[in-house]
């Protein structure tokens, strides 16, 4: 769900019958969430969506997540990392993934 109207990405629905990345010339994917909405990301694997089907990984040169509004680095928002991490391959990645903390005044 979407709490703003600050949004970067308009998807029209796919004629797509599958097998096909949803996003083959992604080169840079800045996700944005705050602590609390980091268990979304945790919950992706429950979806069922391949991560391959999502963006090629041989073109990716940065996946960024960005984690506003955060007021301490707790056990919950660690776990929910990790497993959207796990999803997206990111070991494989090395410096090409990396998270970011802001803090809004």
């Amino acid at each position: 769900a979407v709490n703003s109207n600050d949004v970067h990405i308009a998807i029209e629905r796919s004629t797509s019958t599958g097998g096909e990345i949803f996003f083959p010339c992604g080169r840079e994917i800045s996700i944005r969430t705050t602590e609390t909405d980091s268990s979304h990301l945790a919950r992706i694997l429950d979806y069922g969506v391949r991560s391959q089907l999502v963006v090629d990984r041989r073109n990716l040169e940065s996946l960024k997540v960005i984690i506003t509004d955060m007021t301490l680095y707790t056990k919950a928002l660690n776990r929910n990392l990790y497993h959207f991490r796990c999803w997206a391959g990111s070991a494989g990645f090395d410096d090409r993934y990396c998270q970011q903390f802001v803090e809004f005044c």
